[in-house]
């Protein structure tokens, strides 16, 4: 029998970069070679062609690669849902993380009570768009709104509704708001003046700056705001085509986390839930499994129609999407389909007010209805 031909440390690299981008001390592990060796490898593949690029900011190694166009299959059960299941998604800018959400129902209202897209059964939020700190260094097309200043404008005046509740308030998990003096400045000057408030008005200051490495409002005992955003154009929302995003890297994430999850508590993989909706998008998609499961999809928002937009076929500025998966009783999907909605339009036509005025009254609206729920978690403490 003939044996298999070793793989060379050169290939080695190529696949652990292709898979995700790398520390030099992950590919010192992989390949079991110093660092010196790692380091002239890689310089060797450059020489080649390769786009071996250095990120000082995550201290990794990041591979350029053009688009995938075959894809190794995914395993059914964990891709497919047991029902049908359609949900309506919503992209907006917004203050909170997925602990304390402002969920802009109001804005599918009037679009869901004449049941023109037939029945949805779950509104969804799926997660900021565009409103980070990144995008506004960024030439990618007209920016509509100053979307950082809205979020801390937003921050101000609704959290001011909260009395003798603990609120942490953190810079985000990723991209600039974190990494930068001025993401995480803003974030601390923000708690700074929500404390002065409440000691001008005569309360306790409630408010406190979390570091983005905590988070969990069960942790704290109380409510945590997350300030963060995600690249849209750089990220793995390459293309729109569900097929591409489902085989090109969700699969495989799905299987890592839940083999990780099945380990970390010591129980077999097939007893754990499974993903209840998945989607394509950017990262949020990826992040959202670590928060119950359900995948959120986004796409560009905020933003002037651009190159790239047009490549990707979707071109709105505040919208939604219907994504609607099912399969039949064989595990055979029988149904995948997928809508945009733009929604810019009718806000202003129903607010009668610009598209900026529109969302903050909406997010002011928002909390004042959740109030009473929040003062009564801050009751049972």
């Amino acid at each position: 029998m003939k044996s298999k031909k070793p793989i060379s440390p050169r290939q080695k690299i190529l696949d652990i970069l292709k898979d995700h981008p790398a520390k030099v001390g992950e590919l010192e592990r992989g390949l079991n070679k110093s660092r010196k060796t790692i380091e002239s490898t890689i310089l060797f593949l450059q020489k080649r062609g390769h786009q071996i690029l250095w990120d000082e900011g995550s201290r990794r190694y990041h591979l350029k690669q053009g688009l995938r166009t075959k894809f190794e299959p995914i395993a059914k059960d964990v891709l497919y849902t047991d029902k049908v299941v359609r949900k309506m998604g919503i992209s907006e800018t917004h203050i909170g993380g997925r602990h304390s959400q402002p969920h802009f129902v109001v804005l599918c209202v009037v679009c869901l009570r004449n049941r023109e897209f037939g029945k949805i059964d779950l509104v969804c939020h799926y997660g900021d768009v565009h409103n980070g700190l990144k995008h506004q260094d960024y030439n990618r097309g007209e920016n509509i709104l100053n979307t950082v200043d809205l979020q801390v404008k937003a921050a101000n005046e609704v959290m001011g509704l909260f009395e003798n509740i603990p609120v942490f308030i953190k810079s985000g998990d990723h991209d600039d708001w974190q990494m930068t003096a001025v993401g995480t400045n803003m974030v601390k000057n923000l708690v700074n003046g929500l404390n002065l408030k409440k000691q001008v008005a005569g309360q306790k200051p409630s408010f406190s700056y979390i570091s983005p490495d905590n988070g969990d409002q069960i942790q704290f005992n109380g409510f945590v705001f997350e300030f963060k955003h995600i690249t849209t154009a750089q990220s793995r929302g390459l293309t729109t085509k569900p097929q591409y995003m489902f085989e090109d890297r969700l699969g495989d994430f799905v299987k890592a986390l839940r083999e990780e999850d099945a380990r970390d508590k010591g129980i077999h993989l097939n007893m754990l839930s499974q993903p209840d909706h998945i989607g394509f998008g950017n990262w949020h998609r990826e992040i959202s499994f670590f928060h119950g499961g359900t995948a959120m999809d986004l796409y560009p928002g905020f933003q002037a129609s651009t190159g790239w937009e047009k490549s990707m076929g979707i071109v709105h500025k505040f919208g939604a999407k219907i994504i609607t998966l099912g399969k039949d009783k064989f595990g055979n999907v029988f149904r995948y389909d997928v809508r945009y909605l733009d929604f810019s339009d009718e806000i202003v036509n129903i607010t009668k007010s610009d598209l900026e005025t529109a969302l903050m009254s909406f997010a002011l609206k928002t909390f004042y209805d959740y109030k009473k729920k929040l003062l009564n978690v801050s009751d049972k403490k």
